[in-house]
């Protein structure tokens, strides 16, 4: 709410109290979408590095097939 401070001489600008809880809602609530999106992006990750390890460990079984086959 804005008022003047004939005290001082100036306008004084003065949050109510619902203003204040809904900007400080509204910062809430974009950081929590930043985090969303910075554990999206870490799950999209983990999930990028487990199909890699799968396919290692695919690639490793079928070595350890063939050299079990060469030496029979």
């Amino acid at each position: 709410m804005l008022h003047f401070d004939e005290t001082k001489g100036q306008w004084i600008n003065e949050e109510d109290e619902d203003e204040t809880a809904a900007r400080l809602a509204s910062k809430e609530s974009n950081n929590n979408k930043a985090e969303l999106v910075k554990l999206k992006k870490t799950i999209e990750t983990l999930h990028e590095e487990n199909r890699m390890l799968k396919l290692k460990v695919e690639l490793l079984v079928d070595l350890v097939i063939e050299k079990g086959e060469t030496t029979d």
